[in-house]
């Protein structure tokens, strides 16, 4: 039995789609069709009902799937205890909301340079519901967001969320930092996440309990340009507190102290079991170690 014909009907079920499957493995939908229908010509079975274009797994398939996972797992394992190098991830296609990358990414691509030498990095920088849409397609293999993922497989793991705190352009006759009521924040410039992000809606939960609705909030995608804008003077933004620590040292920035402080952004990695590769494991436990050492190492 072939195992890259397993392998190409692990994940057409896993996925739920062939051009999904074809996405995730870098293959032609043609060719994962292929290996299904010669899987299927082995077996003396259909694997998968297909019906108004709508694939969906038969019984024989879901009778399979389980022994298909177990073999992928086998081949797995023998090579890593025969140090056989890992041919199901030539390449990681890791995603990451840009937040992360103002924080601790530097340090997670320094431990995967090591880790996975011989690896390729492919690294997308998008919002969480871009980023989740990818890797539900299986064009990334793990992604870093803002909310977690379920279904299909999908598996997550919470990681230590970033501090988020309001910064304006130094005003030195104010000292380090400067207390600002709510209501008169609310009257101010503001430049924040996106309409939807749990940023923006974290910042107008809080506005709501003092009873007040900031007038001008400015949803940028671009945290680089956020910055720039506040550093300019145009108006008050949320950004992370790691971020901007060296712009406070520096003088550049002031923080804005509110009764109520804005809330953390939280984070998640996202992944599925992927019984033909050793990296997705070892990747995820580095994510999650780096993120928890950022947060230990976290001054403050």
């Amino acid at each position: 039995m072939n195992l890259r014909f397993l392998e190409a009907f692990y994940w057409v079920a896993t996925l739920g789609s062939v051009t999904r499957a074809a996405e995730k493995l870098t293959l032609t939908q043609a060719g994962v069709s292929s290996r299904i229908a010669s899987l299927e010509q082995e077996m003396k079975t259909q694997l998968f009902d297909r019906h108004d274009r709508r694939l969906t797994i038969s019984p024989a398939g879901q009778r399979l799937l389980p022994h298909a996972k177990r073999m992928l797992n086998m081949e797995r394992d023998i090579r890593r205890d025969l140090d056989v190098a890992d041919p199901g991830l030539p390449v990681l296609r890791l995603g990451s909301i840009e937040t992360v990358t103002h924080t601790w990414l530097l340090p997670l691509l320094g431990a995967l340079q090591v880790d996975l030498a011989d690896t390729e990095l492919e690294l997308t920088i998008e919002n969480t519901p871009l980023l989740e849409q990818l890797f539900r397609r299986g064009i990334l293999d793990i992604a870093i967001l803002a909310s977690p993922a379920g279904g299909d497989g999908i598996r997550y793991r919470a990681l230590p969320p970033l501090e988020m705190v309001f910064v304006q352009r130094r005003d030195d006759a104010r000292g380090d930092a400067v207390a600002v009521p709510l209501p008169e924040l609310a009257e101010r410039q503001i430049l924040t996440f996106q309409r939807g992000s749990p940023t923006q809606g974290a910042m107008m939960d809080l506005f709501g309990t003092a009873g007040v609705t900031p007038h001008h909030v400015h949803g940028i995608s671009s945290l680089s340009a956020m910055l720039r804008l506040v550093e300019s003077g145009f108006g008050t933004a949320t950004l992370p507190r790691d971020m901007v620590e060296p712009l406070l040292a520096s003088r550049r920035l002031q923080l804005i102290e509110t009764p109520q402080p804005l809330p953390s952004l939280p984070l998640f990695v996202i992944y599925r079991d992927d019984p033909s590769s050793v990296a997705i494991a070892s990747v995820v436990e580095s994510i999650v170690a780096i993120a928890n050492d950022h947060n230990t190492n976290e001054p403050g």
